[in-house]
């Protein structure tokens, strides 16, 4: 088992909550861009950078300035295919610092990737080196440090995956135990590059966290629970005590 780290990644834990609240039922998008406030958001990521809030809807991605709060545009997702019950944990989304947003499907090994200039969208049908024969999709995406690798969780298979984005490739992380019904993954917080890296996965069923501690090489992982659990409202409070 690799080294542990501090209890100050109970605080990156909670974070990721925030980003997880998860509406079930659908509302179907508007066909007007005027409308697009009707619709029901099922994640939500802010780009401080750039003043943008991007909001995920059934299909398409939806852009706000933040200062303003006016619609700026609809992003259709080629052939997105989304899986809605209830049960089932929601697609995700990761920002880049370059401003690129990346979205996945929850029903099949799909990813986009929006520009933050012109909007312009690639579709990548991501190649699997193992569990072909399985039926799904990404439920939580998280970049590595230094955003050369993509992590993403299968909520439905409870696998840990090291996708490559320009080679639409993606290979197994070994876990020591899975990690069923993860709805949301995020990087801990790092205070020396000596230290493993650290993945935080939010299980839905029973609002608490794993801890998914990387080899270095992060073809192995081993999961620990949080020391804490995690519920929106510690999100919040989390999120709100870090400022």
């Amino acid at each position: 088992m690799w080294k542990c780290r501090a209890a100050a990644e109970v605080i990156v834990a909670a974070i990721v909550l925030a980003g997880c609240s998860e509406p079930r039922a659908p509302v179907a998008e508007p066909s007007d861009p005027i409308d697009a406030g009707a619709y029901q958001a099922l994640r939500v990521k802010v780009d401080l950078a750039r003043g943008t809030r991007w909001q995920l809807g059934w299909g398409a991605a939806y852009v706000y300035d933040v200062a303003s709060e006016s619609f700026i545009r609809r992003v259709p997702l080629s052939g997105a295919f989304f899986a809605g019950a209830r049960e089932t944990c929601l697609p995700d989304m990761v920002l880049r610092r370059s401003g690129a947003l990346i979205v996945s499907s929850n029903a099949q090994p799909v990813l986009w990737r929006i520009s933050p200039a012109r909007y312009e969208v690639e579709r990548f049908e991501i190649a699997l080196d193992s569990d072909k024969d399985r039926d799904f999709g990404f439920s939580g995406l998280a970049w590595d440090a230094q955003e050369r690798v993509l992590f993403a969780v299968s909520a439905v298979t409870g696998t840990l995956w090291r996708v490559d984005l320009d080679a639409a490739t993606a290979s197994k992380v070994a876990l020591s135990s899975p990690i069923h019904g993860a709805c949301g993954l995020t990087l801990a917080a790092s205070r020396t590059e000596s230290e493993p890296a650290v993945l935080v996965a939010w299980i839905r069923s029973d609002n608490t966290s794993r801890r998914i501690v990387l080899s270095p090489d992060s073809t192995r992982a081993e999961v620990t629970s949080a020391i804490i659990s995690s519920t929106p409202d510690a999100a919040r409070e989390a999120r709100g005590a870090a400022r």
